[in-house]
């Protein structure tokens, strides 16, 4: 691990700062980081957490399971009478609200029923699924489709109102950022497996030139970091990798209090990069549990940390590597390289310091910066190889485009890559 400039740390709780700090006052309290009132009313009902550990001998049954787990549908008819006032004002006004006290006792006539027939329905309908497939069943697909569908608007079209109040009170009170200088910044990149998603990731923060950049990884299965830390290893990564507990499975907390234990010193920044792999629409909804945004959430407020998700567009990745293997594929096939004729020597020959004369086609053609002048640079291919022919003060040669033939004689050299190269040789454009 010293050869190669790697460190692989595991710790039990999340530490100081590294570069060698010592710990700071106040950094305890600093790493502390507050529970919020639900998890706070949570523990108070249900008790504390439970570790990995305990959770095999804490599974439900199976009857059991489906009858706690399957009540979406009393939690569907909860805001039906918010939702139908809406419906209903743009219609009858302030009228509307005399409707309240009706629609409400509709809604818990409807509550009631649900209740008093849920225990028939989880005995006949026992496969998962819920109210989409008690609909199905009984009036159809399109008509469970339609249901579905309008149930996800309504609750995607309430979110965005909360979104658009949240922006319009901070647009209100028009805030004057002021600048800040960190002295210090470090950057925590999470990861849950190497592959080009963190990749992409790691060569972002990297290019944000923080004092400090580490990879975390919350251990939450022992087999599946060792595999993490094998393979960070065997890839030669030059960025340290932690391997930080989380015993209680309380992700976005442990988080939150990583970044607060790094944020502590004055004039620290901490940045949290998350990488996320994104997919098609579909496939988004089932693979992702939205746990990045979370973290996100959690750790945006901390002081002095912030946090960003990177996304990898994984379908469009794989297509556009597809679509190039096959262009490079079909570029190989399609181009011509002509054989070089008896009178012209093969490039895949040539040695250096010697006057040659050769032909092939014009595959590219390129200005390039030379000191304090510019230079023309054109790749040559026969059968045999390529060669680069390079002509001083020029930008541009009548007739010399990309795919013409052209004879060339000159003096040979050999670049560090062992491929021919001619300085201003005399060229003979062909066909």
């Amino acid at each position: 691990m010293a050869a190669t400039g790697m460190r692989v740390a595991e710790r039990a709780h999340p530490v100081a700062p590294g570069n060698g700090m010592q710990d700071v006052p106040g950094m305890a309290q600093a790493a502390d980081v507050p529970d919020g009132l639900w998890y706070a009313v949570k523990r108070r009902v249900l008790g504390p957490p439970l570790v990995t550990e305990q959770l095999r001998n804490e599974r439900l049954s199976g009857p059991l399971a489906l009858g706690v787990l399957s009540c979406d549908g009393l939690s569907s008819a909860a805001y039906g009478t918010e939702e139908i006032l809406y419906a209903l004002l743009p219609f009858f006004g302030l009228a509307a609200f005399t409707l309240v006290l009706p629609m409400t006792l509709l809604v818990l006539a409807g509550v009631v029923l649900v209740v008093l027939s849920y225990r028939e329905v989880v005995s006949v309908y026992t496969r998962a699924g819920g109210s989409y497939v008690v609909a199905r069943e009984n009036f159809g697909p399109r008509v469970a489709q339609v249901a579905a569908l309008v149930y996800a608007l309504i609750r995607l079209n309430r979110q965005y109102r909360k979104e658009a109040a949240i922006l319009e009170d901070l647009s209100g009170s028009d805030p004057q950022p002021h600048p800040l200088n960190y002295s210090r910044r470090v950057v925590l990149l999470l990861i849950d497996g190497l592959d080009l998603a963190t990749i992409a990731a790691l060569r972002y923060a990297r290019s944000l030139r923080p004092s400090t950049l580490r990879a975390v990884h919350f251990t939450l299965d022992s087999a599946r970091a060792d595999k993490l830390r094998k393979q960070w290893l065997d890839a030669g990564v030059r960025v340290p990798l932690d391997l930080a507990d989380c015993p209680d499975r309380r992700l976005s907390h442990a988080v939150a209090q990583l970044a607060a234990a790094e944020a502590a010193p004055a004039g620290t920044h901490v940045t949290v990069i998350l990488p996320r792999r994104s997919y098609s629409p579909l496939a988004g909804r089932l693979l992702h549990d939205h746990t990045a945004d979370r973290i996100v959430r959690r750790v945006s407020r901390v002081h002095g940390a912030s946090a960003m998700i990177i996304p990898f567009d994984v379908r469009h990745r794989v297509d556009t590597l597809h679509a190039r293997r096959a262009g490079q594929a079909a570029g190989l096939r399609d181009y011509e390289r002509p054989v070089p004729p008896d009178s012209s020597d093969p490039i895949g020959s040539l040695r250096p310091t010697a006057r040659a004369t050769v032909q092939g086609r014009l595959r590219a053609a390129e200005v390039r910066p030379a000191r304090n002048n510019t230079m023309l640079a054109c790749e040559v291919a026969d059968s045999t190889g390529d060669l680069t022919a390079l002509f001083y003060g020029r930008t541009h040669i009548t007739g010399l485009e990309p795919g013409r033939q052209i004879r060339l004689h000159g003096v040979v050299g050999i670049r560090g890559d062992g491929r021919p190269i001619m300085f201003n040789p005399r060229y003979e454009l062909l066909r």
